[in-house]
């Protein structure tokens, strides 16, 4: 199946997660996360070791399938700390 990495009571589904333990950092490819009540889903992402993922070619939507009916569409989106959602220009 596909990994799914959980850290705290945060989930992330992934296509493929490569994570290093000593720097905390991770790559991310076709990620699918909940945050707040919308889901992310992004193609290429990185993960910092203070848990900010920074995603490119992102979806935004509060639909959970996997092909949402209604999204937003951003080329970069950085989710800092759990709390906020920062988006480059969107469509």
């Amino acid at each position: 199946g596909k990994p799914v990495f959980k850290q705290g009571n945060d989930e992330y589904n992934a296509d493929e997660i490569k994570y290093n333990f000593k720097s905390r950092k991770a790559l991310i490819q076709g990620i699918v996360t909940q945050q707040g009540e919308g889901y992310v889903q992004g193609k290429k992402v990185k993960k910092d070791d203070e848990d900010n993922l920074y995603i490119r070619n992102a979806i935004y939507t509060t639909c959970n399938l996997a092909q949402p009916h209604f999204h937003i569409n951003a080329s970069k989106i950085k989710i800092v700390g759990k709390k906020e959602i920062v988006s480059g220009p969107f469509h």
